[in-house]
């Protein structure tokens, strides 16, 4: 049709894949780490500007559907009747432009809020965006179609039918068998032990096999057990910090800022101090340039880092060495977050961690040759097991940790949903349960 459409997803990876950008990007959105941010409309110089960018976009195309929360879809339908100012107009919902979802409810949920077919309550409208009343936008404006094409899987049947069911949170006596073939013979009892055991199991793999875990600390434990295998230097990325708090504050600022528990996801992500050595496989924490794939999620490995000319344990710049081979160097970036009621820390640091091991949630939208799983009872939410399967292309790439078959769930909510459009827009299929 010749017209401007704009293609975007929840994450820089999912963005990347389907050469689009981040939604938070391209509406604008308002962010803060650690906590849904209130919505805030954009200047008159920012209005302008988007305005003048999207004039002519007819149509809108948002991947990941299921990542996306109920908040943040009214955010988009209200950054876009900003942007386009159709307030007034009886068809004026998300600024009167034609909006196309892609996904699967019965994946990951949104980490924070509701799944986006469930609508606001009145007092998360007041909440977040300080106004009463609510609309049912998904399941007033949308229709549905179904796609029913396993991509992922396409060359391996078996595969892609003990999925289908693992989705909607069945698994069958064979399905399970299969699974437990397809498990890592650990001779060790000791837990330190088999850490061992599985970074040696690691190492022989292709080197870029994902080890998909449920949490960040499974994931840090993993790190470091691999990171200490590696012969080069450690290096010691440290944080430069700077308050912005009343002086009588600082020492207990401080306390908190250097305390070794401290959860990076207070800290937009970024950690105080990240051990890195060369050699090492890292992960960007940020979207650094989407078009030449810097995105957060990206797994490269360091090649070198430039030191300061003053002070030789301070690093400058890391170099580093993407999957394809190009080379690219990363310097820090600068965040604020709240450590205590309205005090706040500008923390300058490199976007990046240590990426052998990436929990379930970081990989959706990922399809991997070869994986190392764990799903077994540390599994904590709905379709994060069949999220975690579903990543590997066949039976043959899949390595598996843990397994337990009580961590299969499907979201009872999404079925509910997904039975209501395909009784109302495809009346010829049954419904799933």
């Amino acid at each position: 049709m010749k017209k401007d459409v704009i293609v975007s997803a929840p994450t820089g990876i999912a963005a990347f894949n389907i050469d689009g950008l981040t939604i938070h990007r391209v509406f604008q959105l308002p962010v803060e780490h650690g906590r849904t941010a209130k919505y805030t409309e954009l200047s008159d110089v920012a209005i302008k500007i988007i305005r003048e960018e999207l004039k002519n976009v007819t149509l809108i195309i948002i991947d990941e559907i299921s990542m996306i929360s109920n908040v943040t879809l009214m955010y988009i339908h209200l950054r876009l009747v900003e942007i386009f100012n159709t307030k007034d107009l009886d068809n004026g919902w998300f600024g009167g432009k034609h909006i196309l979802f892609f996904g699967d409810l019965l994946q990951l949920p949104p980490v924070r809020d509701k799944q986006p077919f469930i609508k606001l309550s009145n007092i998360e409208i007041e909440n977040y965006i300080g106004t009463l009343g609510s609309y049912d936008l998904w399941t007033n404006l949308f229709s549905y179609d179904e796609l029913t094409i396993n991509m992922r899987q396409k060359t391996d049947s078996t595969y892609k039918d003990i999925l289908s069911r693992i989705r909607i949170g069945i698994v069958q006596y064979s399905d399970i068998q299969i699974l437990l073939s397809k498990k890592i013979n650990f001779k060790s009892i000791k837990i330190e032990d088999r850490m061992q055991e599985l970074c040696d199991f690691i190492s022989v793999l292709s080197s870029d096999t994902v080890c998909l875990l449920p949490t960040c600390s499974q994931c840090d434990t993993l790190n470091e057990a691999m990171l200490d295998r590696l012969m080069t230097d450690e290096i010691q990325l440290i944080a430069h910090d700077a308050t912005d708090c009343p002086m009588y504050l600082k020492k207990k600022v401080l306390q908190v800022l250097n305390s070794e528990d401290e959860d990076s996801s207070r800290t937009a992500g970024l950690s105080r101090i990240i051990r890195i050595k060369l050699g090492a496989r890292i992960m960007l924490r940020r979207n650094i340039d989407i078009t030449l794939g810097l995105v957060n999620g990206t797994i490269a490995t360091v090649k070198s880092v430039t030191r300061s000319v003053d002070n030789k344990d301070d690093i400058e710049k890391v170099q580093i060495i993407l999957s394809t081979g190009v080379e690219y160097t990363i310097e820090r970036v600068s965040v604020k977050f709240e450590v205590m009621d309205r005090v706040y820390v500008i923390r300058k640091q490199f976007p990046i961690c240590l990426s052998y091991g990436m929990t379930v949630h970081k990989s959706q939208g990922l399809s991997l040759q070869t994986a190392v799983v764990d799903v077994g009872n540390s599994i904590f939410t709905c379709g994060q097991a069949y999220v975690a399967l579903s990543r590997v292309t066949t039976l043959e790439g899949l390595h598996i940790i843990n397994y337990d078959p009580a961590s299969v769930k499907a979201s009872k909510l999404a079925i509910i949903e997904y039975n209501r459009l395909r009784k109302q827009f495809r009346p010829e299929l049954r419904g799933y349960i």
